[in-house]
C-alpha cells in the first residue's frame, strides 16, 4: 500500500498554540500493488523532515483501512491529537499506511507521505523576571514576605502553575537547596503576560545557620511543558543570614567524692547560648 495526498490536507495550522491540539486529518491510501491488500491501519506523525524515523512523534488517532483490491484506494478523515509532551519546533505531518505492518508488501519504503505545509508547535516559557530581597537576618522557623513576577516568554499560552522559593548557597537551584514553606499559585498566562504576587514563606526550623541567596522558581512542580526548562529560577539580589541558637553547658560543679545509692546531691551548672538567635526555654 502507499498513500496519496488529498487535494487539501487540514494539518496542524501554522501558529497553532493549544497543547494538546486536536485537528482532523484527511488522507488517501492506495493499493499500488498487483494483489489485494488486507485491512490495515494508517497512523500519523510529526516529523522534523519528510521521512519517518524513530525520532518522529506519534499522534493520538488512527484510521482503519478496509481490504483494498489492486489499484483501489480509501480516503477518510481522522481526528488526531498532539500530545502535551510534544516539543516546540516546526514539523511535517506524516500519514503512514499499514503502520502496524499487518501486510507483507512488495515495497515497504513508500508507505509514508508528508503534507506539503509544515506546522509550528508552540510552547510557553515561564521565567521569573523579578523577586524581592529577603531580610538581612532571620531566625530559622520564622517567615518573611516575598514578592515575585512570572512572565510567559514563550510563543504559546501557558496553563496554571506554581512558584516556589528556596534558600541556596549559590545562585543556582540544586538538590542541596532548602525549600521554603509556602508557594504562589500562578494562573494561565497568555504570550508575554505576567503575574505578580506576594506570599509569606517560612524558613524550616531544621535549616542550617549560614548565609544564603533566595531563589524564586516558576512552575516548580512542572505542571507546564515549556520550550525552555532551564530559565525558571531567579535569585534575589540580596542575601539572607539564617540564625539559630546554640546551647552549651560550659561549667558544672564537681560531685561529692562518694555518695550512697539513693542519696541526692546538688549540682551547679551554667548554660550559655553561643548561637546567633534567641533560644526558647529548655
Amino acid at each position: 500500500t502507499s498513500t496519496d495526498p488529498a487535494p487539501e490536507v487540514p494539518v496542524f495550522r501554522s501558529g497553532a498554540s493549544l497543547v494538546p491540539l486536536g485537528v482532523t486529518v484527511t488522507d488517501s491510501a492506495k493499493n499500488a500493488g498487483a494483489a489485494p491488500a488486507a485491512a490495515s491501519t494508517t497512523r500519523y506523525y510529526l516529523s522534523a523532515d519528510q521521512g519517518k524515523d524513530a525520532q518522529d512523534l506519534l499522534l493520538t488517532g488512527s484510521r482503519s483501512i478496509p481490504l483494498l483490491a489492486a489499484g483501489a484506494s480509501s480516503s477518510g478523515s481522522t481526528a488526531v491529537t498532539l500530545p502535551s509532551s510534544a516539543p516546540a519546533g516546526t514539523f511535517y505531518l506524516l500519514a503512514c499506511a499499514d503502520d502496524l505492518q499487518a501486510i507483507a508488501e512488495s515495497s515497504e519504503s513508500n508507505n509514508c507521505i508528508a503534507a506539503t505545509a509544515t506546522t509550528q508547535v508552540l510552547r510557553p516559557d515561564l521565567a521569573e523576571t523579578s523577586v524581592s530581597d529577603p531580610p538581612a537576618n532571620l531566625s530559622a522557623g520564622s517567615f518573611f514576605p516575598v514578592t515575585d513576577t512570572v512572565q510567559n516568554l514563550g510563543n504559546g499560552a501557558s496553563g496554571g502553575s506554581s512558584t516556589r522559593f528556596y534558600l541556596s548557597a549559590d545562585t543556582l537551584k540544586d538538590a542541596s537547596d532548602t525549600l521554603l514553606s509556602g508557594s504562589r499559585a500562578v494562573g494561565s498566562l497568555a504570550i508575554g503576560a505576567t503575574s505578580m504576587g506576594m506570599i509569606n514563606v517560612t524558613v524550616p526550623i531544621a535549616s542550617t545557620a549560614g548565609t544564603y541567596r533566595l531563589l524564586a522558581c516558576a512552575d516548580d512542580t512542572t505542571l507546564v511543558v515549556e520550550s525552555d526548562e532551564t530559565n525558571n529560577c531567579l535569585p534575589a539580589a540580596g542575601s539572607i543570614q539564617v540564625t539559630k541558637p546554640d546551647l552549651i553547658v560550659f561549667s558544672i560543679s564537681s560531685p561529692p567524692a562518694s555518695a550512697p545509692a539513693g542519696s541526692s546531691f546538688s549540682v551547679t551548672d551554667t548554660t550559655k547560648n553561643q548561637g546567633t538567635a534567641s533560644a526558647g526555654s529548655s
